[in-house]
């Protein structure tokens, strides 16, 4: 790319970070590298400018660079950079291999006067129309996972397609900074993992969270000055984004230029069985399978859970042992037992019910004066236990419709 003006200022109307990807993609036909590109922020420092400055006029290689955002510099750091600029440009650029290319989206930011009165400068002309099309390869390793409702199971669906030893979970919004960030990054161990998680929150921190998924997601690279933190190239990206109130694409354009994979509430990932009688799904499918088996009498037989239930119950001529269900039946006898109030239900509700009800049934399996072999040495009526058990689901589930039904309506109403 053989220029004879070497600077360039370029006004875009929005997606600073999206637009600098595609500016240098289009220019180059390569993904920007760490070193060629500064996003700057309220907490840049000299020491960045510095070195990004001296690396882009001094390059010896007929090399792009782009810096953006520069009218979010605090005062001093403008001053610095103009000042480094007319320096250093004025008496290299005659010799100047490279081409330094600067974006900004605030026209009437005072830094913008001092760029357009630069000496030896030139306006880009591009059109945002000549890039604007422009993505990540598909073959890359990063996927953005969204969904058409709230409690889909995004989470539970990346986990599903790797071992627990592979993945690593990386929450980030509400209130942070880039310390914060870099230190939880450097006390991440890669050595055996395949995917990171990043799920992502709202935060007011709009700039910072641009700044970190452009460096993680382009150049695998994090830091401020020597304190840098490195990404393995291997490494596969899963970005969870919120559905509420919120368009996250809208407010972080950056995720649009990667691969997009949608959820939805009618084809809800598997649910998660664990292979432990204890379990809560293992609880509530061994009692919803007995409440439905015609050949398990639930009001004269007890279910016996080993480390739930009472050692001394073994001793009853009434129980039976709960049995290791698979996931496949663990799931039809939930699901269905839940679509019969909710039709279409989400992961919240569905984890909701099973855990409320776990509680329940786990108390009740407990309870020495309800087992059925008490009721009958009573000569109590041993119905009550049916009773009891199918008015602990339909309380669970008469609680679950109603809160998140409130909840779903109401984002549909502000979308």
């Amino acid at each position: 790319m053989k220029m004879n003006i070497k600077v360039y200022i370029f006004i875009i109307v929005s997606k600073l970070e999206k637009s600098l990807f595609q500016i240098y993609k289009y220019l180059t036909k390569k993904i920007p590298l760490a070193q060629n590109i500064l996003l700057c922020s309220k907490e840049t420092t000299n020491e960045e400018l510095t070195a990004f400055i001296y690396r882009a006029i001094l390059c010896e290689y007929n090399s792009c660079f782009i810096i953006g955002g520069v009218e979010l510099l605090e005062f001093d750091k403008k001053n610095r950079f103009i000042e480094l600029l007319n320096k250093l440009y004025d008496n290299k650029h005659e010799e100047m291999k490279s081409c330094l290319i600067i974006l900004y989206e605030d026209k009437s930011a005072d830094i913008i006067k001092s760029l357009e009165s630069l000496k030896n400068k030139k306006i880009l002309n591009i059109s945002e129309k000549d890039f604007d099309s422009l993505k990540i390869d598909n073959d890359t390793l990063v996927e953005v996972i969204s969904s058409d409702q709230c409690g889909v199971g995004k989470s539970t669906q990346i986990k599903s397609e790797f071992k627990e030893e592979e993945y690593i979970h990386f929450p980030l919004g509400g209130v942070f900074n880039r310390k914060d960030i870099i230190k939880r990054l450097k006390k991440l161990e890669f050595s055996n993992k395949r995917v990171i998680h990043l799920d992502l929150y709202d935060t007011d921190k709009i700039d910072l969270m641009l700044e970190f998924l452009f460096s993680i997601l382009i150049t695998k690279i994090y830091g401020q000055n020597e304190n840098i933190f490195y990404l393995p190239k291997n490494i596969i990206i899963k970005i969870e984004i919120p559905n509420g109130f919120i368009d996250f694409k809208q407010k972080f354009p950056i995720l649009t230029l990667f691969p997009q994979k949608t959820l939805s509430i009618n084809e809800l990932a598997p649910l998660k069985v664990p292979k432990d009688i204890t379990s809560n799904v293992q609880v509530v499918a061994n009692y919803l399978k007995a409440l439905n088996d015609n050949k398990i009498d639930i009001n004269n037989k007890d279910l016996y859970f080993d480390k739930i239930s009472t050692p001394d119950f073994l001793e009853y001529e009434t129980i039976i042992k709960a049995e290791l269900l698979g996931q496949k039946e663990c799931q039809e006898l939930i699901f269905n037992e839940i679509k019969k109030t909710i039709k279409v239900p989400n992961y919240y509700q569905i984890t909701s019910f099973i855990d409320v009800l776990a509680i329940q049934f786990k108390k009740f399996t407990r309870n020495f004066f309800l087992t059925a072999n008490e009721l009958r040495m009573q000569q109590q009526d041993t119905s009550i236990r049916t009773f009891i058990l199918e008015s602990f689901i339909k309380i669970t589930k008469y609680f679950t419709e109603g809160v998140f039904t409130k909840i779903v309506k109401a984002q549909k109403k502000n979308l």
